[in-house]
């Protein structure tokens, strides 16, 4: 006869646990099984690894596909270009990602549509402001076009070289305003154990400004000091060469600053760009400078006589640009301008405030 066996139950196998593992019973409930988290992250990195291939192959993919496929533009100087995917728009304007035909070369291609004179006026000072510089720290036009789109409308290109390390306003939220938070929070912990150790010994307290001023230490020292200091100077040298020429920017902000791959500074966004000393004879002089002003230049970091012109009174704007660049400092050591934001008394987390 054939031999035949019996399945007998058999006591569930128990694994105890160890510092770093953890257990795993099967769907039929058979036995617990060990799983290692050093495995279990081994097979995360893999996955992320394998998510991250993925992702450079489609951009590849995506990149030949314009390559083959997307209209060339030839503009004045002869610079053939085609667009990529789009990076940011405005009002009037749209900013892409390009690439120069030939060398394949990532580039920032900016639309801008002119359908009235005065556009058409606006575009040709920015065009004629890039030609005048030639300076390390200030960005520069590699070419423009200016073509058709309607019947009575019209776009002009500018060409610019990609910075893949973003603005100023990216290294501001990533070494301030992320730390802020941590800082702030950290602070007020602190300040509250203090008060409680000061409590029971029945000592001086130690205010919360001492808390705040250390934690503003700190958040300043979140930055690499040299690139700190180098960025700003950057942004001071390319103003002075401006300034040099007899103009002024008029719009000296976070946003309008680029940082270079080799880390420099770069002043861009020559459109508010205006002669530094502006004769204010007339009332009517006055109201075209503030109109001026409240298109071109950003509240908070806006000088306050581009606010309230005087007559008889000639603007510097050469001053308005320091004005300018002490709330961009501002700006870099606390995340904000000194005038869009505002520190409590219980928190060195900044508050948003409205300018007006």
């Amino acid at each position: 006869m054939p031999k035949t066996t019996t399945r007998t139950a058999t006591a569930r196998r128990k694994i105890p646990l160890e510092e770093g593992n953890s257990t795993k019973r099967s769907p039929l409930g058979e036995k617990d099984e060990a799983f290692p988290e050093k495995k279990t992250k081994k097979k995360k990195k893999m996955i992320k690894k394998a998510w991250s291939v993925c992702v450079q192959v489609a951009e590849k993919c995506q990149r030949y596909k314009m390559w083959f496929f997307a209209p060339r533009q030839v503009m004045e100087g002869g610079l053939t270009v085609y667009k990529g995917s789009l990076l940011a728009e405005g009002g009037f304007s749209y900013v892409y990602v390009g690439y120069d035909a030939e060398t394949n070369k990532e580039l920032v291609l900016k639309e801008v549509r002119i359908e009235e004179p005065e556009q058409m006026e606006a575009v040709m000072r920015e065009v004629e402001a890039h030609k005048k510089f030639d300076h390390r720290h200030l960005m520069p036009l590699l070419d423009f076009l200016v073509m058709e789109a309607g019947p009575r409308s019209r776009v002009a290109i500018f060409a610019f070289p990609y910075c893949h390390r973003g603005s100023l306003r990216n290294l501001i939220d990533k070494n301030v305003l992320a730390f802020s938070k941590a800082a702030a929070k950290a602070a007020t912990k602190a300040a509250s154990k203090q008060k409680k150790i000061n409590f029971a010994k029945k000592s001086k307290k130690k205010s919360l400004d001492d808390f705040i001023e250390d934690s503003i230490l700190e958040k300043v020292d979140s930055w690499n000091l040299q690139q700190f200091a180098a960025l700003f100077r950057g942004v001071c040298l390319g103003t002075e060469a401006i300034h040099a020429k007899g103009m002024s920017h008029r719009d000296i902000k976070p946003e309008n600053v680029l940082v270079n791959d080799d880390g420099t500074a770069l002043l861009m966004d020559f459109g508010s760009m205006a002669p530094s000393v502006v004769s204010l004879e007339t009332r009517k002089d006055c109201l075209s400078l503030q109109d001026e002003a409240a298109t071109n230049s950003t509240m908070p970091y806006r000088a306050p006589e581009l606010w309230e012109p005087e007559v008889g009174n000639p603007l510097d704007a050469a001053k308005s640009d320091v004005w300018s660049l002490g709330c961009l400092l501002w700006a870099m050591a606390f995340g904000y301008s000194p005038f869009e934001a505002e520190f409590t008394k219980d928190s060195i987390e900044p508050k948003i405030v409205e300018t007006s």
